[in-house]
């Protein structure tokens, strides 16, 4: 059984919800309101704890040095009223972007070391691929899985698709 902690909402929310409640009712007791509110929550399909989320991906950077490394981040996502007048969403800090396109790989594809043509978001949509940087690290990124590639000036990475099946990458320039 869970028990709801607390609950998430913009000050405009509250207002309209209480507006409304008061303009059809002489007398609301705290127990009814907060009942009312529930039911409403219910109602909209609205989960009524909202948990910290955060943003994964893996950063694939150059040193000093040149050589490249993994590095896996997590950024703290915050509640935001980002499109009212649906419920509060997890929204993460803004970034610019130049320019977005997709890419594909057909299964068994090899690009030896390269560094990356620009900065850019990698977001795989379908397939596997296995990456590996100077150091000698090697990942696995499977569907789902996101990469900013910082190695646009360094030594860079290879690649390699494995499997059966093609990959496919949204790439967006930053």
């Amino acid at each position: 059984m869970s028990i709801v902690k607390y609950f998430v909402f913009t000050q405009t929310q509250i207002e309209s919800h209480l507006t409304l409640m008061y303009s059809t009712e002489n007398l609301v007791t705290q127990k009814s309101l907060l009942a009312k509110l529930k039911s409403l929550l219910i109602w909209r399909g609205i989960k009524m704890e909202n948990k910290p989320l955060k943003f994964k991906y893996v950063e694939i950077y150059g040193s000093e040095d040149r050589e490249t490394h993994f590095e896996d981040v997590e950024i703290e996502m915050e509640y935001k009223d980002y499109a009212p007048p649906s419920p509060l969403i997890a929204v993460s800090p803004r970034t610019s972007a130049i320019a977005t396109v997709t890419i594909g790989f057909a299964a068994g594809w090899f690009g030896d070391f390269h560094a990356a043509p620009k900065h850019q978001w990698m977001t795989l949509i379908a397939g596997n691929m296995e990456v590996c940087v100077t150091d000698g690290e090697k990942r696995i990124f499977k569907t789902g899985d996101v990469i900013l590639q910082m190695d646009a000036t360094s030594k860079g990475h290879s690649t390699r698709i494995v499997g059966d099946d093609d990959c496919l990458m949204i790439v967006t320039e930053v």
